[in-house]
């Protein structure tokens, strides 16, 4: 019959064209003649067959082999004889189950006739079960079932629980093929956009070193990497088996839940194929869409759910080392938290054997011959791209469901064979990503929906009006959908979205980041740049110039924008400097913020060390400095990149020019799961600091919210927004450095050069040392400065004692040494100290830096020794209590005229009773002044009833010596 085909090739084509001449393009004419070649059919049907044989030849050898060993077998190896027989006929049911196997069924499932349950080529499942209790010829039949490669790649992976026929197998082995014939194949896989590739194909003299998709080349993520070359199995060319024991497999659903494995997936798009058949878009968003009448889409389980990802796989995306782990003799697979010596092996496994005989010889046993894999499917179709602005997770979930309700009012109903999913590509030329959303046929070879889409033009003769007409449905929907009532009633909770518009059955596990709301925002956005559409040669001819480097700069904006809206203040887009950027505003505040992106500061601005914050937020009152706002992710800064020393030095440098605040937000922080979490200091502090603020506020002064300037960098932001008064802040955050000092005043007291060298300790990375407490030490010094151990305070005893709070140090060290970076709590301690710098740099005497940086940019340690008193005032100091000997320092810095200003040391009054005196009194001031201390403090009202000016060292701590030095100034020239 081929023969006749082959001959009359060239009139049946003609014949079958012909009928449908009005319906058929030149482009799919052409199509059609190239894949109906009848050489192209004839060399399929014989890897069908081929394939067919081979299982055939896998199972008959195997037989073989089980059959060999049995005739080896002695009298007394009843179980062995036992396993082999029941293995023999389970072999013989899988031979049996293939023999059943039609011509038109091989022709359907290999694609060359129509499949109409399964389009793409299915896995086939075989579950065999035995009982032990039973004779062999009261056996149970085997069940066979045909599941969808899409649902198969998880739900007959590896290690997964099947659940069919009242029965619950566990998949145990895949088929891997022979040495001649195997599954089992090593590709090349590039690590920047994901392109995979045979690597026999690079072995080829012709072959390009370079990613044939991107371009990527010449790192360890390139395709020619051996890093990069990993084993792969096409699922539908292999089965899933499991062997049961009756009882075993009896599942009777008897929990509420079945139990499930759980896995990492990966899609892999592969646009090599052929060239876009057409793309119209719009460079300002960017706005693009393209159609491709053949792309291949490979969906690929890389293995467990949990396994840390090691092997690049494109964008954003890594996949577990070792994915499954697969015996290459008999295909058993490695169960999750199973060790290997507790597998398993068929009595058909080669190895298995060997060891058996090794074992009764008294050798040692060899190793098992363990494949790591992954299991794909394979989808070749035609498909409709389209270009995004940068999107984040919630954007693209939420377009999907958008796409997928607009195909849906589009075709008035399900239609079920289209597949939309996200797909992040890398821009070489800018550095950037590039974000997609894929429609793909789920046919192979398409439907022609897609392409019927595309090609369906407006009133401007413009390609891609039947996408336009999809995203207008779904965006009419969404705006009138009664689930958007429920805003207007107060009493209804509103559920941004519902199952009449943008929620489905099968997104529901997404169902926590689509939303309604955002989705109109985006359509609009998307409408409005479709409208301006003009043709492209293809997508990639739209430059990305996106707004935002990074998602986590476009998300920062987003809740930004969010925090804006939630007070009912003004958001919008507009030019700043030249440059887009956004402007806002707050309810009840004429100030006006402007945002923006991505400016230098350098020389130019006052900064010596050049750098490119994400951000500037100015303000237009000129009390109010320019924010300089980093938004940092963790993998970029600190690793497996390590940028620390780099960033605080830049961030240093901007504080320093005097002209701007520094912020730093972190990815953590933009979650507000997160935002309640204290990252400054410990509890008794923050509570301390809140008593302290709300008394400043009693005074009227401007302060902010306390409770917010201890948390997280956005938190924090928001409350300088609130409240961008720098005194106020300059107040708290001192405050908070200077209490637990004034706490620690009476009991740890050092010297200044103990406590020097152990600055000096720690100021490269090492832990503080301790240092010794002293009964006359001039400094208090606090390790647990912050909720790590990378803030140390220090304060003079004498200030500490005097209220005089600007004089606290503070100074922040980040350790950034390899070993600490890949720490499992590095992430958190990060954090934590980027959140006391954003609040500590308005404290007047703060330091930070990177431990990395002693030897080189590292500001210097500020501690001077205490100064020795003037000879005038040192018989004052040899004579007073310890105590109050920073008071006499105070006093002896003060410039107080001599020798009026010199006081008495406990001076009795004669005219009180019980042996009255005053630790210093300066009886010669009008009126005269005397210092009260212990329990002389009880009799300041008799002192004051004779005209004495009295003081405590209550007050002074209340006041400030500043009290004192005013009262013994006014009395000396009064006097």
């Amino acid at each position: 019959m081929l023969r006749w085909i082959t001959k009359n090739e060239a009139d049946l084509r003609g014949l079958f064209l012909k009928r449908f001449h009005n319906d058929v393009q030149s482009d799919t004419r052409e199509r059609f003649v190239t894949e109906t070649s009848s050489d192209l059919l004839l060399q399929r049907m014989h890897l069908a067959t081929g394939e067919f044989e081979r299982m055939t030849r896998d199972l008959e050898n195997a037989r073989k082999r089980l059959r060999d060993q049995l005739a080896k077998l002695d009298e007394e190896e009843k179980e062995a004889r036992l396993e082999i027989e029941q293995e023999l006929r389970i072999l013989q049911g899988r031979l049996m189950s293939l023999s059943r196997t039609t011509a038109l069924e091989i022709l359907t499932d290999n694609g060359l006739l129509p499949n109409y349950a399964f389009p793409e080529r299915g896995v086939r499942f075989y579950g065999a079960i035995y009982n032990k209790h039973r004779k062999s010829d009261q056996e149970h039949k085997p069940i066979e079932v045909t599941r969808p490669a899409g649902v198969a790649l998880k739900e007959l992976a590896p290690a997964n629980h099947f659940y069919t026929h009242s029965r619950v197998f566990d998949i145990q082995q895949i088929a891997i093929g022979n040495p001649q014939d195997p599954l089992i194949f090593t590709w090349a896989i590039c690590g920047a956009c994901g392109h995979m590739r045979p690597k026999d194909d690079l072995d080829k003299p012709e072959a390009q070193p370079a990613c044939p998709q991107c371009g990527h080349d010449g790192d360890s993520d390139s395709q020619l990497d051996q890093g990069q070359h990993r084993k792969f199995i096409e699922f539908s060319r292999s089965q899933a088996l499991s062997y049961m024991e009756h009882y075993d497999s009896l599942s009777g659903d008897r929990s509420d839940e079945r139990n499930r494995e759980y896995y990492q997936t990966i899609r892999s798009f592969d646009l090599t194929q052929d060239t876009p058949a057409g793309a119209v878009g719009d460079d300002g968003l960017p706005f693009g869409i393209e159609y491709r009448s053949s792309v291949i889409m490979r969906e690929v389980n890389v293995g467990y759910q949990g396994e840390q990802g090691i092997v690049p796989f494109g964008v954003d995306q890594e996949a577990p080392e070792d994915g499954f782990r697969v015996c290459r003799d008999c295909g058993i697979v490695v169960t999750p938290g199973t060790s290997l010596d507790d597998i398993r092996h068929r009595r058909s496994c080669s190895r298995r054997r060997a060891n058996d005989k090794r074992r009764q010889e008294g050798r040692n046993e060899l190793p098992y011959n363990w494949e790591p894999v992954y299991l794909y499917r394979e989808l070749k179709s035609e498909a409709i791209r389209l270009l995004l602005p940068i999107a984040d997770d919630d954007d693209i979930d939420t377009l999907t469901a958008c796409v997928h309700l607009g195909l849906r009012l589009r075709f008035e109903g399900n239609p079920a064979h289209l597949n939309v999913s996200p797909q992040i590509m890398p821009d070489p030329a800018t550095g950037m990503k590039r974000y997609y959303v894929m429609l793909l046929d789920g046919v192979p070879g398409g439907t022609g929906y897609l392409k019927t889409l595309y090609q369906e033009k407006d009133g401007q003769n413009r390609d891609g009006e039947g996408i336009m007409q999809v995203l207008r449905l779904a965006r009419n929907t969404l705006e009138t959908c009664v689930c958007r009532q429920m805003r207007q009633d107060p009493d209804r909770q509103d559920t941004d979205g519902c199952y009449r518009c943008i929620r489905t059955y099968h997104l529901q596990y997404k169902s926590d980041t689509i939303s309604r709301e955002r989705g109109i925002t985006l359509l609009n956005k998307l409408i409005a740049a479709g409208e301006k559409r003009v043709p492209q040669k293809a997508l990639a001819a739209i430059k990305p110039n996106s707004l935002f480097g990074s998602m986590l700069e476009k998300k920062f904006v987003d809740l930004l924008e969010s925090f804006v809206e939630q007070q009912n203040g003004n958001w919008e887009q507009t030019i700043i400097r030249g440059n887009q950027g956004f402007r806002f505003s707050l309810p009840g505040v004429e100030r006006l913020w402007e945002l923006e992106l991505q400016p230098t500061l350098g020389s130019a601005q006052g900064v010596s060390v050049q750098s490119q914050p994400d951000f500037v937020l100015r303000s237009d009152d000129d009390r109010i400095k320019p924010v300089a706002i980093f938004t940092d992710g963790f993998q970029y800064h600190c690793h497996p990149v390590n940028r620390l020393a780099d960033d605080l030095n830049k961030r240093r440098s901007i504080l320093e020019s005097g002209k701007y605040h520094v912020w730093s937000v972190t990815w953590d922080d933009l979650n507000p799961e997160y935002a309640d979490h204290v990252m400054v200091c410990h509890t008794p502090v923050a509570q301390m600091l809140q008593q302290y603020a709300n008394a400043a506020k009693g005074q009227g002064k401007i302060i902010p919210d306390a409770r917010k300037m201890i948390c997280n960098g956005l938190v924090q932001l928001k409350a300088f927004i609130a409240a961008p008064h720098a005194p106020g802040w300059a107040q708290l955050a001192t405050f908070a450095s200077y209490f637990p000092l004034q706490m620690l005043a009476g009991q740890r007291t050092v010297n200044a050069q103990e406590l020097r060298a152990a600055l000096s300790t720690w100021r490269p990375g090492a832990a503080l040392p301790k240092v010794a407490t002293q009964e006359n030490g001039e400094w208090v010094y606090n390790d647990r400065a912050s909720l790590n151990q990378d803030l140390v305070s220090y304060i003079t005893v004498g200030d500490a004692v005097s209220n005089r709070q600007n004089q606290v140090i503070t100074l922040a060290r980040l350790g950034d040494s390899e070993t600490e970076t890949t720490g499992s709590d590095f992430s958190e301690r990060w954090r934590r100290f980027l959140a006391c710098l954003n609040l500590y740099q308005f404290s007047e005497n703060f330091r930070f830096w990177a431990a990395s940086e002693s030897e080189t940019t590292a500001p210097e340690i500020p501690l001077e020794a205490v100064e020795a008193v003037s000879d005038d005032w040192q018989p004052v100091m040899e004579d007073i209590l310890p105590s109050l000997q920073p008071y006499v320092q105070e006093l002896a810095a003060a410039a107080l005229p001599l020798p009026a200003a010199l006081p008495k040391v406990e001076y009795f009054n004669e005219q009180i009773e019980d042996d009255a005196f005053a630790e210093l009194a300066w009886p010669n001031c009008s009126p005269p002044v005397a210092l009260l201390a212990g329990g002389q403090a009880d009799f300041a009202s008799a002192w004051q009833d004779q005209g004495w000016k009295v003081v405590t060292p209550d007050d002074l701590q209340a006041k400030g010596i500043a009290h004192l030095i005013d009262l013994i100034a006014k009395g000396i020239s009064g006097a």
